[in-house]
């Protein structure tokens, strides 16, 4: 639950739900899920605030078939549908806040070629996706004000209160990858990935993003790799729809937002088993990001822009021992700076000013992951966590928050034959930092605490024939 001042003694209950039937030629997947939190407040905390809470649910469908087509050629099929919903309301007085959902049905056919030292892998997917109703028709935002008397402003229903004007899109994605073994101990890898998005208000609706590398085995003990990877990110189906309106306002508008967020990353690694019980991994990377998708604000009216040239750079060290034949150690830290490239005219990666600092990002984090095997049956696991400070924007100005700690804990006991029950305690420590959302400069932004001390169960159960 969040332990936040207005919801002490309020616990969200979240859930899943999972089946895979496994054939000799093909399977099927369901899945479902609920997610409930408490939305955090800021602004004002009275008996006249607005306490949003909000659900969401997942459900998902897959249906797969695999062909051998030959001895070295094999294919792939598969149908999916999924869909989610988010509803957001005030429980303190069951006003109905937001209602909004979206469907994708959709399928991909691949193909897989292996021969002596060379593995090629292609495929075609297409998606018809929907947005707008949630699963019972609903459609709307509201933003309710509650005066001293105790009277509930800002509920219009109707045609004008619509999140979105409901529509579709269709998605098109082609891909393929080669790997050339050298026998040499080098592998070659080269592939690309083209994208098409039939969607209105978008300018560039097809991307290509190629990737290539390099990776190296000496000897049996170590392994190196170089990796030249790219990738786009167009802009979120609420901000295509056909006539611009979103988010329940006239004060939001989606007009230059046309072009896709780019990302083009070199990567360099290289691990290292020192002994049995000992191993060395390091990675750098350099990230370099174009047309950055963010929400401009122009006196009381939004824009949602793509403009900016960012890059970052960053690495990460990792140590695992075995301390014992049941006890597995694993230290990382990670690390991420600014690079030259600092045109960011809305702040959505580097801090305003000099932007030698990143923003809703932390700079640095060290992990600590403990694996202890109990017995035959029974399993551990510890998660401990450090978290530099970060930025983000409170109300108008810059804010920054302080380290914190985070460690979650696990316990995973096999009952049986095909039976498996999992306890998880997050948050032990009850951490409650308020990490600041991304906003944009002249927008008030919520100040937004981690979930405080939280227990799930899950049960596990595989049939076999």
């Amino acid at each position: 639950g969040d332990n936040g001042p207005e919801y002490i003694q309020r616990t969200p209950l979240s859930g899943r739900a999972s089946v895979r039937i496994q054939g000799p030629a093909g399977s099927f997947a369901a899945r479902f899920s609920r997610t409930s939190r408490a939305l955090y407040n800021t602004a004002v905390r009275s008996p006249q605030a607005i306490a949003p809470y909000e659900n969401q649910d997942y459900l998902f469908l897959e249906g797969q078939r695999e062909l051998a087509l030959s001895p070295h050629l094999r294919a792939e099929l598969s149908l999916q549908a999924d869909t989610h919903q988010s509803q957001r309301f005030d429980f303190r007085r069951g006003l109905a806040l937001r209602a909004l959902g979206e469907r994708h049905l959709g399928g991909k056919a691949r193909l897989f070629w292996t021969g002596t030292h060379a593995e090629l892998v292609g495929g075609l997917e297409y998606s018809r996706d929907s947005f707008g109703n949630d699963w019972n028709g609903r459609n709307f935002a509201y933003y309710p004000a509650v005066q001293a008397d105790g009277t509930v402003t800002g509920i219009t229903p109707g045609p004008a209160a619509r999140i979105l004007t409901p529509y579709s899109r269709s998605f098109w994605g082609v891909y393929g990858q080669a790997l050339w073994h050298t026998g040499k101990g080098v592998t070659l890898l080269a592939g690309f990935r083209g994208d098409y998005v039939g969607a209105p208000r978008i300018r560039e609706h097809f991307a290509l993003t190629p990737r290539l590398g390099l990776v190296g085995t000496p000897d049996e003990k170590t392994v190196w790799k170089l990796m030249y990877t790219s990738g786009f990110r167009q802009a979120m189906a609420i901000l295509t729809t056909p006539d611009g309106y979103l988010l329940g306002s006239p004060a939001y508008a989606s007009s230059e937002v046309t072009e896709p967020e780019r990302i083009r990353s070199l990567e360099a690694s290289c691990s290292r088993l020192v002994s049995s019980r000992f191993n060395v991994s390091a990675n750098l990377f350099y990230n370099r990001m174009e047309q950055l998708h963010s929400l401009l604000a122009n006196g009381d009216q939004f824009r949602f822009v793509s403009a900016g040239r960012v890059d970052l750079w960053g690495g990460e060290l990792v140590l695992w021992y075995r301390l014992q034949d049941a006890l597995d150690l694993r230290l990382a830290h990670q690390h991420a700076a600014p690079g030259r490239e600092r045109q960011d005219p809305s702040h959505v990666i580097l801090s305003p000013g000099s932007g030698d600092r990143l923003m809703y990002y932390p700079q640095a984090v060290t992990k600590l992951l403990c694996d202890w095997r109990l017995g035959p049956r029974l399993s551990a696991s510890a998660v401990g966590m450090r978290v530099q400070p970060q930025r983000g924007y409170l109300g108008t100005a810059p804010a920054r928050t302080g380290a914190y700690s985070l460690l979650n804990l696990n316990l995973v006991a096999t009952l049986g034959l095909g039976h498996e029950l999992r306890l998880e305690w997050r948050n032990v420590l009850d951490a409650n930092p308020k990490v600041p959302m991304p906003g944009a400069p002249g927008v008030g932004t919520s100040m937004v605490p981690l979930a405080g001390r939280s227990v799930g169960l899950a049960y596990r159960r595989v049939f076999r024939p």
